[in-house]
């Protein structure tokens, strides 16, 4: 995915601006520090989803809208996404989309579905936050530095193993696919062991029945029969017969439905019992303390945040089941009358049999004829259920054979990916001897051990490192970006060192990267910056001029 241009339009204060990209290497450049560039890489990685812990002083993203004009490379499709506070607005799409709608959609571009383990419930299913598929391509720069590595946000700690679970899977080195092989390994096993049980337990039931059984083939209608031949009674056997399965494959199916829709009862009771301790919570947090009248602490204020947030989730997720409990319960309906009318039929059937007085010894010969046509169907039941039996055992050491080979293949990626990460650390140790780098183990996280300007080249060294694997081998594509790699560049050693880095293993991927840097570093390190698309800020980023022209390009999709 590329980022072609970003439009930023600030609705408080009636300015906006925009800025387009190259397909590589892009150098977002100020004269000096504090002169937005920072506002500029933040804002457009909040546009594509991430949650942005904290922009700089001054720039007040929830009275803006942003808009990225994006070129999907897989699908060869210009698209848009337009983000308003937690409302998203996508290409092809004709109503806002929710964080987790947005998710779904960008994973859809993408041809992705990364699933992560919630550390509550062990359940592991698809991400609900755009930040999880961000997280290995933006390297922001007050969150980056310090503290676990790729950790730049909040949004994820949910989640059980982050970022580790996140790059293997985007470097195909995760057990994913191994464990949907397990899942499926596991449901025929259920059902091999299900149709084995079943098998059992009806030639059992057959061979007794058969024993105990008094059966006589041989019984014959008197040959007084007037309108009704022994041919027509066969046939309203028959048809009784067809009646009595139509009457249980309705009822069965009735069942079904009634159970789904007792679930999705009981699913939203269970939520709407969750957003009433959420909906407590907030009433518990108010604006200023109602004794002292002193301000909200920060945590308190990201408390309230977040559970606003969690509130708006759940009040969609209530909105969207009910829509489900109403159409599930039509469905069951229908199903009912449909039983009914089954019923009423053999029923009718029935009774025409029994209002025959003419033919001699009548029930007997129905029933007979009955438990010769069960003797048939136990027959068929037995040999359908022996065919399935023999049918899952094969798909069974199918899919095993196969998740051995993915689980073996998975190994060697993994130890290839391996080699290749301690060789681009090596080459980057002998480029920056005073780092740490070569300390740092392949998918090891934590915290570093190193401070200063050690920890600074080793943080970055090792951002490069992962950014290059991502380049060369990942799943998916997305910007790379480094915001500079260090809050102030005039208080860092060996300038010259990070910059050449940069520039060989960043700016020169085969992959739109973005950089930003002060104009009299550009000037000292970058070696060819006539190479690169230079975006040259000025004193504001945004301005009045256009600001009608663009805010009707952004309310041309959205009503704000």
């Amino acid at each position: 995915m590329i980022i072609k241009r970003i439009l930023i339009v600030d609705h408080e204060n009636a300015e906006s601006g925009e800025y387009t990209f190259g397909n590589k290497a892009n150098l977002i450049i100020s004269q000096s520090n504090s002169q937005g560039k920072s506002s500029l890489i933040k804002s457009i990685y909040y546009g594509l989803g991430f949650k942005i812990n904290k922009f700089p002083t001054g720039w007040d993203i929830s009275k803006m809208s942003i808009k990225l004009c994006l070129f999907n490379e897989r699908t060869r499709e210009d698209l848009y996404v337009i983000r308003h506070e937690n409302l998203y607005y996508v290409s092809g799409r004709d109503n806002s989309l929710s964080p987790t709608e947005y998710t779904r959609w960008l994973s859809d571009q993408l041809d992705i579905d990364l699933k992560l383990k919630n550390k509550s419930s062990e359940e592991v299913t698809s991400v609900a936050y755009p930040s999880a598929l961000i997280v290995p391509f933006y390297i922001d720069q007050d969150d980056s530095w310090s503290g676990r590595l790729f950790a730049s946000t909040n949004e994820l700690t949910m989640y059980k193993k982050v970022p580790d679970r996140i790059f293997e899977y985007v470097l195909g080195i995760s057990d994913d696919e191994e464990m949907k092989l397990s899942a499926k390994i596991s449901k025929k096993q259920k059902q091999h062991s299900n149709a084995k049980a079943k098998h059992g337990y009806i030639k059992n039931a057959f061979l007794d029945y058969i024993e105990n059984d008094n059966f006589n083939s041989n019984i014959v209608l008197t040959e007084s029969l007037d309108s009704f031949s022994k041919q027509s009674i066969d046939n309203l056997i028959s048809l009784i017969n067809t009646a009595n399965k139509k009457y249980i494959g309705h009822k069965t199916e009735r069942i079904k439905l009634q159970r789904i829709y007792d679930q999705k009862r009981k699913s939203e009771a269970e939520y709407r019992s969750i957003l009433k301790m959420y909906e407590d919570d907030y009433k518990r947090i108010k604006a200023k303390c109602k004794h002292c009248k002193s301000e909200l602490t920060i945590e308190q204020v990201q408390t309230r945040m977040d559970i606003s947030s969690n509130v708006s989730q759940l009040k969609m997720m209530i909105a969207s089941i009910k829509k489900d409990i109403d159409l599930s319960e039509k469905k069951v309906y229908e199903a009912r009358l449909e039983e009914k009318t089954a019923l009423k039929e053999y029923r009718k059937l029935s009774g025409q049999i029994r209002s025959i007085p003419e033919i001699k010894s009548l029930n007997d010969y129905i029933s007979q004829a009955s438990k010769k046509r069960s003797q048939e169907e136990f027959a068929k039941i037995i040999q359908t259920l022996e065919t399935e039996v023999g049918k899952l055992e094969v798909e069974i050491s199918e899919l095993r054979l196969e998740k051995k080979e993915i689980k073996s293949n998975t190994r060697r990626a993994l130890e290839d990916i391996k080699s290749l990460y301690e060789k681009y650390i090596d080459q980057l140790s002998l480029l920056m001897p005073r780092s740490d780098i070569n300390k740092i183990s392949f998918k090891k996280f934590t915290g570093l051990q190193s401070s200063g300007v050690i920890g600074n080249q080793t943080y970055f060294g090792i951002y490069l490192v992962y950014m290059r694997l991502v380049s060369e081998l990942g799943r998916y594509k997305l910007p790379f970006c480094i915001d500079s790699f260090i809050k102030n560049e005039t208080d860092c050693d060996n300038l010259d060192k990070m910059f050449e880095a940069t520039e060989k293993y960043l700016l020169n991927q085969d992959s739109q990267t973005i950089f930003s840097a002060i104009q009299d570093s550009v000037d000292k390190y970058i070696e060819h910056p006539e190479k690169y698309n230079c975006i040259i800020l000025g004193d504001r980023l945004l301005s009045t001029a256009n600001y009608q022209d663009n805010l009707q390009e952004i309310m041309r999709e959205i009503q704000i």
